[in-house]
């Protein structure tokens, strides 16, 4: 199945043994993309591209909101499928949010508004944990990861109509 996302049986050996501590490479949709581990990244793979967890029909010039927005797998994959949609992403996690910034350009995507905010209840500023990595999230513990993050409240983009809300927030989601 990973053919669809331009992976064989040998680099999919390969990726499955990519360590997490360094930024890899790959061709993805004849762009290169850039990620940080290769299980992690074949998970977002799967999931997006070849499970199609985000697959839709989107009306031209969709509003997106993708909050949680990762290293920008959803916000390129949103994009195949609607090239004209105006998409928030949304990221709090610093190297998640560098990817994010380094995929978006690499990709040649426009209409993207990319913000280094956590989404949240209120605007504010709250306590993140951030493991650079897809298990980043908000928390009260305080670690050597826990940073402060500017968080925003997602009503205030709800002032229109939302074609597509994408919230995958580590467990915020229920606040």
């Amino acid at each position: 199945p990973y053919s669809k996302v331009n992976i064989n049986w040998f680099l999919l050996k390969y990726l499955k043994h990519l360590p997490p501590d360094k930024i890899h490479s790959h061709s993805l949709l004849n762009h290169t993309t850039f990620f940080l581990g290769g299980p992690e990244y074949l998970h977002g793979l799967k999931e997006i591209f070849i499970e199609g967890i985000y697959n839709q029909t989107l009306p031209e010039r969709a509003y997106v909101l993708d909050c949680g927005a990762h290293i920008g797998l959803s916000v390129i994959y949103i994009k195949s499928i609607c090239p004209t949609a105006n998409i928030v992403a949304f990221e709090p996690d610093v190297q998640n949010y560098s990817l994010l910034e380094k995929n978006i350009s690499s990709h040649k995507l426009n209409e993207i508004d990319a913000r280094q905010e956590a989404i949240w209840v209120e605007n504010t500023t709250i306590n993140f944990i951030q493991e650079g990595n897809m298990g980043s999230k908000i928390g009260t513990d305080s670690t050597s990861n826990t940073i402060n993050v500017k968080a925003i409240r997602l009503k205030d983009y709800l002032n229109k109509k939302v074609d597509f809300l994408k919230l995958d927030i580590e467990g915020a989601e229920y606040k």
